[in-house]
C-alpha cells in the first residue's frame, strides 16, 4: 500500500500491514498490531428504523405477536426455502426479505418494496439470516435475538459467529439443518456469555473520524 499526497510525492508505506516502513517522520509506519492497539471502541453501528411499528403491524396484518414473528433473509447467499419448510412452524409468521424467500408460505408475508428489512426489525423476535456486521448491529441494538446459519468460505464468519456469540441472543445452525427444517424456533435462544455492547457507536465513530480527519489536516497543512 502506497500512500501519495497531492503533490504526487510518497508520504507513507505499508506492505500489508505487516514490517512498518517509513517513509515521511510525520506519518510513522505501523503494523497490524500497532493499529490493534490504537484501536478505539465504539460499540454498536445500527442503522435506526423510520416507521411507526404500530402501524407497520395493521399494514402488514400480522396477528402473531413480536416473540413469533420472525424476519428471514440470506442477502448473497442464494438461497431459495420451500414453502413446507415455513409451513412447519405454523405458529410463527415470517417476513422475507429476499424475493427468493416469496415461495407462497401461508404463514409468510413478503417485506413490501419500499420498506427496509430493517423497519419491520422492531416487530419481530428473531431473525433467520447468514452472518453480517449490519444485521448483527441492528438486531443486537433492537433486542431481536439472531438465528445464525453458519456461513462457509466467508472471510468474515468466524469473527462474526464469535462476536454474536459474546454479546447477543442467538443460536446457531448449519445450512444443513436450515434445509432440513431443523430451525430450532421452539427452542429458547442462548445467552451472550459477556456483556451486550453499546449502542449509539455509530455517533461515537462520527465524531472520532472528524477528529482524525482534523488532525491530519493540519499535519498537511505543515508538509511543504
Amino acid at each position: 500500500l502506497n500512500i501519495y499526497n497531492s503533490a504526487n510525492v510518497l508520504i507513507a508505506r505499508n506492505d500489508n500491514w505487516q514490517t512498518p516502513v517509513t517513509i515521511n517522520a510525520s506519518f510513522p509506519g505501523a503494523s497490524a498490531a500497532d493499529i490493534t492497539a490504537a484501536t478505539t471502541a465504539v460499540g454498536l453501528t445500527p442503522g435506526r428504523p423510520r416507521e411507526d411499528p404500530a402501524v407497520l403491524r395493521r399494514r402488514l396484518r400480522l396477528e402473531h405477536d413480536r416473540h413469533r414473528t420472525v424476519l428471514v433473509g440470506f442477502g448473497g447467499m442464494g438461497l431459495a426455502v420451500e414453502p413446507t419448510l415455513f409451513e412447519a412452524w405454523p405458529e410463527h409468521h415470517f417476513l422475507a426479505a429476499d424475493p427468493g424467500l416469496d415461495c407462497g408460505a401461508s404463514n409468510l408475508t413478503r417485506i413490501p418494496g419500499d420498506l427496509r428489512p430493517l423497519e419491520v426489525m422492531p416487530l419481530c423476535g428473531r431473525i433467520l439470516t447468514k452472518p453480517g456486521y449490519s444485521t448483527f448491529c441492528e438486531a443486537l441494538s433492537l433486542g431481536v435475538g439472531v438465528q445464525l446459519v453458519q456461513r462457509q468460505g466467508f472471510a468474515e464468519a468466524p469473527v462474526l459467529e464469535a462476536d454474536l456469540q459474546r454479546h447477543g441472543w442467538h443460536r446457531l445452525l448449519t445450512r444443513a439443518q436450515l434445509e432440513g427444517g431443523d430451525w430450532q424456533l421452539d427452542q429458547p435462544l442462548l445467552p451472550p456469555t459477556a456483556e451486550p455492547l453499546a449502542s449509539g457507536g455509530e455517533q461515537a465513530a462520527a465524531v472520532h473520524v472528524q477528529t482524525l480527519a482534523r488532525t491530519l489536516a493540519r499535519t498537511l497543512a505543515t508538509q511543504p
